[in-house]
């Protein structure tokens, strides 16, 4: 889900145009695309379930955006602060367009968890959901079984030579094995270990929803 609310901001950065007459810096820029992107999920999630929420906070990306390009300035704003950022001149625009999206993309899934009420709830509930899939989908049935399946995935991801894996398919699931370890260490109450696991899923790749988990559990699931 991340991946795609991800490849979402970067399809749509280059059509990205402008709110109003007043020159807009880069932390203003994304604070307004955050709380429109909010105020959208929230207007359209009332009675709806979490899985339809998560979709809704996908194409709202793609409704606020598309809502901002009929304002040239913004669009000219956005080139002015691309400009600014110094990207390599060999890159095409399209390129530091594309880079400058994804940072918006970034800035934005911070927001999300911390300021978007109603997609914060709508995560944590997707985690439940998650960490039970992947006690079902490993044929689960008490702690020590859970624990024991645990130890031996963690031995062989651990045996892996990530410097050896260039396949970018390969890195993803890998990613995501790392993922579901994070998750079933948080249904044991191992937290601290699972925050380690989400952070070699991110390092893996860094777009991972791991990201999004490993928030949860440090600023929120604990609080």
């Amino acid at each position: 889900m991340m991946r795609l609310f991800l490849l979402t901001i970067l399809c749509l950065s280059t059509i990205l145009t402008s709110c109003g007459n007043k020159q807009l810096t880069q932390e203003e820029l994304s604070d307004k695309l955050s709380k429109d992107w909010c105020d959208c999920v929230k207007k359209q999630s009332e009675g709806k379930t979490t899985e339809e929420i998560l979709q809704i906070s996908v194409n709202c990306i793609a409704s606020v955006m598309l809502g901002y390009t009929q304002d040239k300035q913004l669009y000219d704003n956005m080139r002015m602060l691309i400009a600014a950022k110094g990207y390599d001149d060999t890159l095409s625009d399209y390129e530091k367009e594309r880079l400058f999206g994804k940072e918006l993309g970034r800035h934005l899934m911070g927001n999300a968890i911390d300021n978007c009420v109603v997609y914060r709830q709508a995560l944590l509930e997707f985690k439940k959901y998650y960490i039970e899939k992947a006690k079902q989908d490993a044929g689960l049935e008490d702690i020590i079984e859970i624990n024991e399946f645990i130890n031996n995935m963690q031995a062989q991801l651990d045996e892996l030579d990530m410097s050896q894996v260039n396949n970018l398919q390969t890195r993803e699931q890998i990613s995501n094995y790392y993922t579901m370890l994070g998750l079933l260490y948080e249904y044991t109450g191992k937290y601290t270990i699972a925050v380690k696991q989400y952070d070699k899923a991110i390092l893996i790749d860094p777009e991972s929803v791991a990201v999004d988990f490993k928030k949860l559990l440090v600023d929120y699931d604990n609080k």
